[in-house]
C-alpha cells in the first residue's frame, strides 16, 4: 500500500509545489529579459543603424561606437542575469526534490543535492499561489502532482511509475518546444533574406545586417540543441524506468531493497536534469496539460493492470 495520493496534497507539500513553480516562473521572466536585451534590441538597433546610415548619412564608425558601448553593457548584464538564473534554478530543483522525497518516500541525498531549502524561503515563494487560489487550482488542481486517485500498489512501484510520468511528461513538452525552435530559426533566416532583397542590399550591406541578425539564429540554435540534449536525457531515463517496470511485470517479483536503491539513483538524475535543463514556457505546459493527464492516467492504470495490482 502507498501513501502518495494522501501526502502529495498535504499543506506542506502543496506549498513546495507552489514554491518551485513560482521560482521557475521568475527564472522564465529573467530569461525573457535576457533574450530581449541580448537578441531583440540588437536586431532593432541594427535596423535603425541601417536606416540612419543610408537615409541620414551618419558615418558607420559613429554607429559602431554606440553599438559597441551597448554590447559592453549587455555583456555585463548577461553575466549578472545568468548567475542569478543558475542560482534560482538550483533552488527550484531542490524544492522539487523536497516534494519528491516527501511524497515518494525517497531518502534525501545530502551529497548530491545539499541542504534542504528553509521553510521561510519556501513560504515566501509559495505565497504567490497561496494568495491566488484560482491560478493555483488552474495550474495544479487540488490533488497535487502525481496521481488523481488512490492506488493499492506498493510504495516503491508507484514511485517508479511516478518517475516514469515525470520523464514522459518532460519529453512531450520538449518535443513541442523543439518544433517551435525549428520554426523560429526558419522564420529568422527567411526574414533576413527578404529584408536584404527589400533593401536591395549589396554584399557589404548584407554582411552588416547579418552581423546583428545572426545572434537571433544563434540563440534559437543553442536553445534547440540544449533542449534536444535535455529531451534525450529524459528519454534515456524513461527507457530505464520502463525496463524496470517491464521486469516487474515479467517476474512478478517486487524487491523493495533493490527498488529503493534504484529510486534514489533515478532521483539523483532527476535533480541534475532539473537544475541544468532549460525551462519550458508555461503556455506549452497549459496547452498540453489535459492531454498529458489523460496519457498518464492510462499509464498508471494499464501498468498496474498488467501487474495485477488495482
Amino acid at each position: 500500500m502507498n501513501t502518495i495520493n494522501l501526502t502529495q496534497s498535504s499543506k506542506e507539500n502543496m506549498d513546495l509545489l507552489y514554491a518551485q513553480a513560482h521560482l521557475y516562473n521568475r527564472i522564465k521572466r529573467f530569461s525573457n529579459i535576457n533574450f530581449i536585451i541580448s537578441i531583440i534590441v540588437p536586431i532593432m538597433l541594427s535596423i535603425t543603424a541601417a536606416v540612419l546610415k543610408s537615409k541620414a548619412g551618419i558615418p558607420q564608425e559613429k554607429i559602431s561606437a554606440y553599438l559597441g558601448m551597448y554590447g559592453l553593457i549587455v555583456l555585463t548584464l548577461n553575466v549578472v542575469l545568468n548567475g542569478y538564473i543558475s542560482s534560482e534554478r538550483k533552488k527550484a530543483a531542490t524544492i522539487q526534490e523536497m516534494y519528491d522525497c516527501n511524497v515518494l518516500r525517497v531518502k534525501w541525498n545530502d551529497l548530491k543535492v545539499g541542504k534542504e531549502i528553509s521553510r521561510d524561503t519556501v513560504f515566501r515563494a509559495a505565497s504567490y499561489y497561496l494568495n491566488r487560489p484560482k491560478k493555483a487550482i488552474k495550474r495544479f488542481g487540488n490533488e497535487g502532482w502525481y496521481v488523481n486517485k488512490k492506488y493499492a500498489a506498493p510504495q516503491h512501484v508507484m514511485a517508479l511509475l511516478c518517475h516514469g510520468k515525470n520523464f514522459g511528461w518532460d519529453i512531450s513538452l520538449r518535443q513541442k518546444l523543439n518544433a517551435l525552435y525549428v520554426c523560429g530559426m526558419s522564420v529568422s533566416f527567411i526574414s533576413l533574406i527578404l529584408y536584404a532583397v527589400y533593401m536591395d542590399a549589396k554584399l557589404n550591406d548584407l554582411l552588416f545586417y547579418v552581423v546583428f541578425t545572426l545572434p537571433l539564429l544563434r540563440y534559437f540554435l543553442i536553445q534547440f540543441l540544449d533542449n534536444r540534449k535535455s529531451r534525450d536525457r529524459s528519454q534515456k531515463l524513461k527507457e530505464y524506468i520502463d525496463k524496470e517496470i517491464s521486469n516487474i511485470k515479467v517476474s512478478g517479483i517486487i524487491d523493495d531493497n533493490a527498488l529503493n536503491y534504484k529510486l534514489r539513483t533515478i532521483q539523483d538524475e532527476i535533480f541534475v536534469h532539473r537544475s541544468s535543463s532549460p525551462s519550458v514556457p508555461n503556455y506549452i505546459h497549459l496547452k498540453m496539460k489535459k492531454n498529458n493527464e489523460e496519457v498518464y492516467n492510462d499509464y498508471f492504470d494499464e501498468n498496474l493492470r498488467v501487474m495485477n495490482i488495482k
